[in-house]
C-alpha cells in the first residue's frame, strides 16, 4: 500500500482510486512527462515467467476509443520485492459506478455509455479477447469516450468459439459459467446486461439489492436474476426488452454479438429524457421545455405535471394514497420515455 506523496521511480502517489484481487490502481504524477496518470500495481509471483504482464498485453491488444489505454508496463523493484506497474491514462471523472452513486441517469446517458462499452467489447471480442469482468465498477468516464478497464479477468487466444476457463464477477456471471464451467463472448453480453439492467432501474447499491434475494446462488444458476430483482415501475418496456434478451437463460436466445446488442440501443428514440431529482421529482429538459412530475402530499396525495413551470392539468391527479399517487407518477414515466 502506499499513501499520497509516496513516489516509485518517477511517480508520486496522488491518492488510492481502487483495489482488487490482482492489484491496487493510484492516481499519480509522472515527473517525467510532468502529467497524470493512472498506474495499477501488481505482486509478480515468478519473475522469470512474470504471468502478470498478460494484462498489460491484452490492453495494448485492445487499443480502441472505448477501452482505457495503456502507456506503458515496467517491472521496478519496491521494498525488496518486484512489482509490475501498469501506466495507464487518468480519467477524472471516475467510474460509471461512482456516477451512480451520485445520482440518477438518464436514458440518453445510459444509452450512450453502454454503447460505447459495446463498442470497444466488440472490438476486444474481434481480437478473441474475452473481459470477464464487466461491471460499473469497471467502465470509466471520459469526454468524449466512455471507456471499458480493467482486464485483469480478460483472457485471449481462446480459438474461434472464444469459450475460455469459468470466471467474472460473481453477480452479473450468466448461468453457463456456473453451470457448464465455461466463459464466451456470449457470457460477456449477459454481463453487459446485467451492467444496463442496474443503470436503468437506479441500483446504486448493487450488494443491498442481491441481499433481498432468498437465494442468490440459485437465482444465478438458473439465469432467473432478472426476474427475481423485477424491473422498477419507471423503468420503460423497451429498455427491460432489451436487458431481457441480453440475460436470456440460454446463450443462444441472447444477442449474438456486441453490433446486434448495440444496435437494439441504437434503434430507441428518445421523447423526454427524464432523470429522477428525488424519489418525488422527475425532470425532462428537452430542447426548449421542462417538463417536470412531483408528488406533492398534503391533504391527498397529488401527482403535479407541469412544462416550464405552466401545469398540464390532464396529467395531474390526486389518490387517496401515496403507493397508488407512486405507481401513477412512475407509469407516465416509464411510458413517455421513448417514442
Amino acid at each position: 500500500m502506499f499513501n499520497p506523496g509516496d513516489t516509485i521511480q518517477k511517480y508520486s502517489i496522488i491518492k488510492e482510486l481502487g483495489n482488487g484481487r490482482f492489484g491496487t490502481v493510484y492516481h499519480v504524477h509522472d515527473a517525467a512527462l510532468g502529467a497524470e496518470k493512472a498506474i495499477k500495481i501488481l505482486d509478480v509471483a515468478d519473475p522469470a515467467q512474470m504471468k502478470e504482464i498478460l494484462e498489460a498485453q491484452i490492453l495494448h491488444k485492445c487499443r480502441h476509443e472505448n477501452c482505457v489505454h495503456i502507456n506503458e508496463a515496467d517491472l521496478y523493484e519496491i521494498g525488496g520485492t518486484i512489482k509490475l506497474v501498469i501506466d495507464m491514462e487518468y480519467h477524472p471523472a471516475g467510474s460509471l459506478e461512482n456516477r451512480l452513486i451520485a445520482g440518477s441517469i438518464g436514458p440518453a446517458e445510459i444509452i450512450r455509455h453502454i454503447t460505447h462499452i459495446l463498442y470497444g467489447l466488440e472490438h476486444a471480442h474481434n481480437q478473441d479477447v474475452l473481459h470477464r469482468d464487466i461491471k460499473p465498477a469497471n467502465i470509466l468516464l471520459s469526454n468524449p469516450s466512455t471507456k471499458l478497464s480493467d482486464f485483469g479477468l480478460a483472457t485471449e487466444g481462446v480459438g474461434p468459439g472464444t469459450i475460455g476457463s469459468a470466471k467474472g464477477y460473481r453477480t452479473h456471471c450468466a448461468p453457463e459459467i456456473f453451470n457448464d464451467d465455461i466463459t464466451s463472448k456470449l457470457t460477456d453480453i449477459y454481463a453487459v446486461g446485467v451492467t444496463l439492467f442496474r443503470l436503468i432501474n437506479q441500483m446504486a447499491d448493487w450488494d443491498a439489492v442481491m441481499s433481498t434475494l432468498n437465494n442468490p446462488q440459485q437465482a444465478l444458476s438458473k439465469g432467473s436474476l432478472i426476474q427475481e430483482i423485477g424491473f422498477n415501475n419507471f423503468v420503460p418496456s423497451k429498455f427491460a426488452r432489451i436487458v431481457r434478451k441480453a440475460c436470456k437463460p440460454t446463450p443462444d436466445e441472447r444477442y449474438q454479438n456486441c453490433e446486434e446488442f448495440r444496435q437494439a440501443l441504437e434503434r430507441l428514440t428518445i421523447n423526454l429524457n427524464w432523470v429522477r431529482i428525488s424519489s418525488n421529482h422527475w425532470r425532462a429538459e428537452m430542447a426548449d421545455a421542462c417538463h417536470e412530475l412531483r408528488l406533492l402530499s398534503v391533504r391527498k396525495h397529488k401527482v403535479e405535471y407541469t412544462v416550464n413551470r405552466r401545469k398540464r392539468r390532464a396529467n395531474c391527479k390526486s389518490f387517496d394514497s401515496i403507493e397508488d399517487a407512486q405507481i401513477y407518477m412512475d407509469e407516465t414515466i416509464a411510458k413517455s420515455v421513448f417514442s
